[in-house]
């Protein structure tokens, strides 16, 4: 089916190289718009249907160099934008307008002599083919976009049993066809807009609040009393942190009290002990 619409894209490119000398004389010789206007419908369905044929021509080589390195892709359709809700659009404006002027083509027919007559019923020619050519597309890129045949199997075996009298096997599809256009509606992205940009600040702060600032913040985390921390009770075998003052020596002179002695209280048998020596 893929060959099919290719070559019906290649006579859509073909047929308006004898259209345009044909239109362009008719409308030189009979001073009439039509149908010679109809090289613009032309021009566009040579275009579209070039631009469509390289589209659809694409995958297929890629796919065929995949498949030679070994990476092929099942799911690639083969004929690339077949189900394209873009490419039923170009086909239904192309027929549209082809048919346009050709009905105007044919109101304007009265009034011509016999030869141009015969000179317009050729140049309508290329024009009829394409009319055909776009419309057929139409209807097919309109049948597989919504799945129409499988929805139509689908509907009709809602009417059969669901399961086979004889041997009980499902019969009955256990869910609607997939369709296609609604798949690509789907999956297709608006482009994001960018947001708003906020202006820059037009003013800094000043340096000596900067350091204020930093000066308060470092005498917050300073701890002047360094022995009021809290310290866990040491565990049995384990390292102790409790600290531990180291004892005082105290020297004791005949006749001569330390220093150290009246400032620090003496235990009474010390002063027994004294008086005896």
């Amino acid at each position: 089916m893929a060959a099919k619409t290719k070559a019906l894209r290649v006579i859509a490119v073909a047929s308006f190289v004898p259209a345009f000398p044909l239109l362009l004389a008719h409308g030189i010789v009979s001073h009439s718009p039509v149908p010679a206007t109809g090289l613009v419908p032309l021009a566009f369905s040579a275009g579209a249907s070039l631009f469509i044929l390289v589209r659809q021509n694409k995958p297929v080589h890629d796919a065929s160099e995949e498949a030679a390195h070994g990476e092929a892709d099942s799911e690639t359709p083969p004929d690339g934008s077949s189900h394209s809700i873009v490419t039923f659009a170009v086909d239904l404006i192309a027929a549209a307008a082809l048919l346009i002027v050709l009905v105007f083509s044919w109101l304007e027919s009265a009034r011509f002599n016999g030869q141009q007559a015969t000179l317009a019923a050729y140049a309508t020619i290329p024009l009829l083919v394409n009319l055909f050519l776009h419309l057929y597309l139409a209807v097919r890129s309109f049948s597989s976009g919504l799945a129409l045949h499988d929805l139509m199997q689908y509907l009709a075996w809602q009417v059969l049993p669901a399961d086979c009298p004889n041997c009980e096997h499902r019969l009955r599809p256990s869910s609607p066809p997939r369709i296609p256009w609604l798949d690509s509606a789907r999956r297709a992205k608006l482009p994001a807009a960018p947001g708003p940009e906020a202006p820059a600040a037009a003013w800094k702060v000043p340096r000596w609040f900067k350091r204020r600032a930093s000066d308060e913040s470092a005498a917050l985390l300073v701890n002047d009393d360094e022995h009021d921390r809290y310290r866990d009770e040491p565990e049995e075998g384990g390292p102790s942190s409790t600290y531990v003052e180291d004892p005082v020596e105290v020297v004791v002179s005949p006749g001569k009290k330390s220093k150290k002695v009246k400032d620090s209280p003496l235990p009474a048998d010390y002063e027994s002990e004294e008086v005896r020596w």
